[in-house]
């Protein structure tokens, strides 16, 4: 550790680079400038020979005043042209005059008086370009695989199979605890083409919309939004510190008889949906009056203490299923999202992203079964998530409700090695 901390703290910075340019245009020892700095005067020879800049001299058409034997060259009484000795285009026998300034302290051109009419290669020591020198060389340092080959290809294997399968990142990192890289380094494997996993293969390369502004439009219905804004559940979340259930639904083909609706619980990011033979108001009542004839009226109230929807045809009818018609006790609360503000209930929109893996836009849902949905949502609920610290939709939805909720609507724990989201994932399992 002593060794660590001695070796980092002779490395030089930048101002430490100031203060030898200044020293040296000064015309200061070494000694001198390695005790201001504290460092030893072959630190400051090592910083002054490794970064120093060479400058491209001027162009001759006769190599021989550059050659150090011009003097006494073999081939003098031979090769003479007006009084010169002229080089041949390539001499054995030639090598380049360095001068002798160069091989002492200071090791540059910078306070020779010689300098502008000097024809030997010159070197000059400029802090801009020690330290983007020294940067360079830090980052090539860096670059490649420090791993053994075996390791490697171990990773590779285990990673590119699961990406292939439409697993993320973190959840392949989370189940294998014996890879012990992280996601940004294997994202930058990925992207230097060193797995056989390609970017097309990683589940989420995402571009973030610009906001826009909306302009607001008239609610048709207003007598329904009394009570029941988005202004109105802030209000309602600040009492009672849970978040309201997001619902939507998802389409497919424009000819699709069905719908899916999505019912997304954001603590745990879970996620779960019901196939309707239509979106309709209607479609939508009825099945929320079968999950509260399947799950009972308390688990129903603890698991939607308030619903959030958009403004859509098939939400209008909504609020009938607020109270039980039987006792007259209120069971939950329905709040509706400003209009073109779909945004403000954008975790169950961003969760509909995995759905997509699986059923892409365009594709058609009539070809679904409730089945094939429950499938479905045990693959997305069972895979991890980084904003979970690594748990799966999965666990925390047993967790606070019990192994009765997820046995009721249907969704299974699908092991780690085996979550599929990719649009082979019904033709696997029929």
């Amino acid at each position: 550790m002593m060794a660590r901390r001695s070796q980092a703290k002779s490395q030089l910075c930048l101002n430490n680079r100031i203060k030898i340019n200044t020293g040296i245009i000064l015309g200061m020892s070494a000694i001198t400038i390695a005790k201001q700095l504290k460092v030893s005067r072959q630190t400051i020879y090592r910083e002054i020979k490794r970064n120093r800049k060479m400058v491209k001299r001027r162009t001759s058409s006769n190599k021989s005043v550059f050659c150090k034997h011009r003097n006494d060259c073999p081939y003098k009484a031979t090769m003479r042209h007006q009084g010169f000795t002229v080089c041949f285009e390539k001499c054995e026998h030639f090598e380049d005059d360095i001068c002798d300034g160069l091989l002492k302290f200071p090791f540059c051109c910078n306070t020779c008086s010689k300098k502008t009419y000097c024809i030997k290669q010159k070197y000059y020591y400029d802090v801009k370009h020690s330290e983007e020198q020294t940067i360079q060389r830090r980052s090539d340092v860096r670059k490649g695989i420090r791993i053994s080959r075996d390791d490697f290809s171990y990773i590779d294997s285990i990673v590119s199979e699961g990406l292939r399968k439409g697993q993320s990142l973190e959840h392949i990192l989370r189940n294998h605890k014996e890879i012990k890289v992280s996601a940004v380094t294997i994202r930058r494997w990925i992207n230097a083409g060193f797995m056989i996993a390609r970017d097309i293969d990683l589940p989420r390369k995402v571009r973030f919309k610009v906001s826009k502004d909306y302009v607001p439009r008239v609610v048709k219905n207003p007598e329904l939004m009394v009570g029941r804004t988005y202004d109105d559940l802030k209000k309602w979340c600040e009492q009672h510190s849970r978040h309201a259930i997001q619902i939507d639904t998802v389409h497919g083909k424009m000819t699709d008889n069905k719908c899916l609706l999505t019912i997304f619980i954001p603590e745990i990011r879970f996620q779960f949906g019901r196939l309707l033979d239509s979106c309709s108001p209607e479609a939508v009542n009825a099945e929320f009056y079968g999950l509260r004839q399947l799950l009972g009226n308390e688990l129903f109230k603890k698991i939607f203490p308030a619903i959030l929807c958009d403004n859509g045809i098939e939400n209008l009818k909504l609020p009938e299923i607020e109270f039980d018609p039987m006792t007259g006790e209120q069971l939950t609360k329905v709040f509706y999202c400003d209009p073109y503000r779909s945004s403000q209930k954008g975790a169950c929109e961003r969760n509909h992203e995995l759905i997509r893996y699986i059923k892409a836009k365009g594709k058609t849902l009539d070809d679904l079964t409730q089945d094939d949905a429950d499938l479905m949502f045990s693959h997305i609920n069972s895979l991890s998530r980084k904003s979970l610290m690594g748990k799966t939709p999965y666990e925390l939805a047993v967790m606070f409700f019990g192994h009765e909720f997820v046995n009721l609507i249907n969704i299974k724990k699908i092991d780690p090695d085996k979550v599929h989201l990719r649009h082979d994932l019904f033709s696997m399992e029929r």
